[in-house]
C-alpha cells in the first residue's frame, strides 16, 4: 500500500470526525487535509470507481446531479455524491474519503461527482470519467471565471485528450458546448429543446455568446429560449446547431411543474411530468435523461423519479411558514437571475426579497445586477425588501429600474421577519439570495425547524 496516501486518508477522515463533532457538515476540510498530505490524493483514490459521471456546466449542475442520483437509487445502483455541493478537487477528495475504509478502499464502485465548471479542467485526467455532462456556459463570477471564453478554453484542453471511452452529454442549444462536441474525438449526445411556442417573444437584451465559436460572425436565431441558448446558425461558415439526439417538445410550463414530451429516437415519444417549474429545468432534465442513456441504463423509471423529485436546497425550494408560502430561488448571475424573473416573479402583486452578498463563494463582482432584466417587474405592484452586503447596490439597481418603493435592511434576518410579516396568509414570499445569503436565510429557517442546514439535505 501507499504509505502517503494512508496518511492522508487517516488525516481526512481524522479531520472529518472533528468537524462533525463540533456540528460542521465536512464537505470540503478534509480533502483539503488530505490533499496537503498527498497531492495526488482524488487520482489514488478513485482508481477503483468502475463508472464516474462528471455533472458540470454554470447552471443546473446540482439540480441535474441530483436527478441522475436519485436515478440510481431507483435502479438499487450504490454510488458515492458530492451531494452537498462541495464541488472544488476538496470536496470530491472528501466525497471519496467518505466512501473508502481506511486502507483505501471504496465502498461503491460508481461515482456522481458536480464539478465547479473551472476546476473541471484540472481534475477530469485525474478521474477518467465515463459520461461528462455539460448543462451550459455563462458569465459568472467575472472576478474568479473571467469571460466564458476562459473556461470554455479550459475544457477544450482538457477534452483534447480524453479516451474515446468517454462520452460527452452536451446541451446542443448552447453554442459554445455545441462547438466543444464537434471537436473532440469522444461520442458526443446533444440535448435540447424544439418548441417554438416556449421561445423568448424579443431577443434577449444582454446575451452571454451570440458569437460563433468557429469563425466569430455573429449568429443568426431561428429561436431564443434562454439568454444565448436556442436554434441557431452561422451565416458565414455554415456552424448551426447539432441534430438534438434528445429533444423536448409540446412544453407546458405551471407555477410549480412543467410537462413535456420527450424524443430520442432510440425509443416510443413519452410525455413526462416533473415537479419543477421553469425553462432551465427542463434543460436539466434533459441533461439527466440524456446521462441515463448515455450510461445504457433502462429508462423505465425516469417518470418516476421525475415525478417524485423536490426542488433541491435553495433552488426553488417551499416551505411553508405561519401559513404562508416561502420560495427560495438562488441566483447567481444574470441569466439565472433572468429565469426567476421569468418563472416565478412576472405575475406580480408579491412580496419579494433579494439578498446581494459579495463573500468568495458569491463572486465579489456584483456588477452583474445590471444585466439582469428588472425592468419587466417595473409596474407590477410587488413589495420590494433587499438585504445582504451589497443591499444598497441591489436597492440602486431597482431604483435606476424605475421601482422606487422598496426596502432597504441591514441584516438578513430582519428583511426575511418583515417579509414574513408582510406576507399574507396562503401568499408567496419570495426569497431570491445569492449564494452564501442563501446559506443565511436556511440556517435562520433551520432553527425554526423549517428545512436543514445544506449538509442535511
Amino acid at each position: 500500500m501507499d504509505p502517503q496516501l494512508l496518511f492522508s486518508i487517516l488525516v481526512g477522515k481524522s479531520a472529518k470526525q472533528l468537524i462533525k463533532l463540533k456540528g460542521g457538515g465536512a464537505t470540503a476540510a478534509p480533502g483539503l487535509y488530505s490533499l496537503y498530505i498527498d497531492k495526488n490524493a482524488l487520482s489514488k483514490l478513485s482508481e477503483g470507481l468502475e463508472r464516474t459521471i462528471l455533472v458540470s456546466g454554470t447552471n443546473g449542475k446540482t439540480t441535474t446531479a441530483r436527478l441522475i442520483g436519485n436515478f440510481l437509487e431507483k435502479e438499487h445502483i450504490s454510488y458515492t455524491h458530492n451531494r452537498h455541493g462541495s464541488n472544488l478537487e476538496r470536496g470530491l477528495v472528501s466525497t471519496l474519503l467518505q466512501n473508502s475504509s481506511f486502507g483505501g478502499t471504496l465502498k461503491s464502485k460508481t461515482a456522481l461527482f458536480e464539478v465547479d465548471e473551472a476546476a473541471l479542467g484540472n481534475v477530469t485526467p485525474k478521474l477518467r470519467p465515463s459520461v461528462i455532462v455539460l448543462t451550459n456556459l455563462f458569465r459568472d463570477q467575472l472576478d474568479r471565471y473571467g469571460e466564458i471564453d476562459n473556461i470554455k478554453r479550459l475544457w477544450e484542453r482538457a477534452f483534447s485528450n480524453l479516451s474515446s471511452d468517454t462520452t460527452l452529454v452536451l446541451n446542443a442549444d448552447d453554442p459554445s458546448l455545441a462547438y466543444l462536441g464537434q471537436n473532440t474525438s469522444c461520442r458526443a449526445v446533444y440535448f435540447g429543446i424544439n418548441d417554438p411556442l416556449v421561445e423568448l417573444a424579443e431577443a434577449p437584451k444582454v446575451i452571454d455568446s451570440d458569437i460563433c465559436p468557429k469563425c466569430q460572425a455573429k449568429l443568426e436565431y431561428k429561436h431564443f429560449y434562454s439568454s444565448h441558448q436556442g436554434d441557431y446558425s452561422c451565416p458565414n461558415c455554415k456552424f448551426k446547431r447539432p441534430e438534438l439526439d434528445i429533444e423536448a417538445k409540446s412544453i407546458e410550463i405551471l407555477e410549480k411543474s412543467t410537462s413535456f414530451q420527450i424524443k430520442d429516437g432510440e425509443s416510443e415519444e413519452v410525455v413526462l411530468k416533473a415537479n419543477l417549474a421553469g425553462i432551465y429545468n427542463i434543460y436539466n432534465c434533459l441533461a439527466a435523461y440524456a446521462t441515463i442513456r448515455a450510461l445504457k441504463l433502462s429508462l423505465e423509471k425516469f417518470p418516476t423519479v421525475l415525478n417524485e423529485f423536490s426542488s433541491v436546497f435553495g433552488r426553488g425550494e417551499r416551505f411553508e411558514v405561519d401559513k404562508k408560502h416561502v420560495l427560495i430561488a438562488l441566483a447567481k448571475n444574470p441569466t439565472g437571475f433572468n429565469e426567476i424573473i421569468r418563472t416565478f416573479l412576472k405575475k406580480g402583486n408579491q412580496t419579494i426579497l433579494v439578498a446581494i452578498n459579495d463573500k468568495i463563494a458569491d463572486g465579489r463582482d456584483v456588477s452583474w445586477l445590471w444585466d439582469v432584466d428588472f425592468e419587466t417587474l417595473a409596474g407590477k405592484d410587488n413589495t420590494f425588501l433587499v438585504s445582504g452586503i451589497r443591499g444598497t447596490d441591489m436597492g440602486l439597481r431597482l431604483k435606476y429600474t424605475g421601482i422606487q418603493d422598496f426596502q432597504i435592511f441591514d441584516s438578513i434576518p430582519e428583511a426575511l421577519e418583515s417579509g414574513l410579516k408582510q406576507t399574507k396568509e396562503t401568499e408567496t414570499f419570495t426569497v431570491v439570495p445569492t449564494y452564501t445569503a442563501m446559506l443565511e436565510i436556511k440556517r435562520i429557517l433551520a432553527k425554526k425547524n423549517i428545512g436543514g442546514e445544506f449538509w442535511e439535505d
